[in-house]
């Protein structure tokens, strides 16, 4: 069997930024990354006001993402 270590998930739209903010809390010994083709989405989620309302989830982004456990960019090549 094998250790799942990395996650890449490919959209930061609305289901894919706070799908993976979840996966980044509930599993924090594995490396999540959202990567989406539309810089201005993926800045939008690295601003201070996230594209998205869902309840809680900006304070479970902010966390996740400066505990470094969840990345966002917008190529696959990092």
């Amino acid at each position: 069997m094998f250790e799942i270590k990395k996650i890449c998930c490919i959209g930061a739209g609305y289901v894919g930024g706070p799908t993976c903010s979840v996966i980044a809390h509930m599993c924090p010994e594995i490396r999540v990354t959202v990567v989406d083709v539309n810089e201005s989405r993926i800045n939008a989620w690295n601003s201070p006001t996230l594209p998205i309302y869902e309840v809680n989830i900006k304070q479970l982004f902010v966390l996740m993402f400066f505990v470094f456990l969840l990345s966002l960019l917008n190529n696959l090549h990092y």
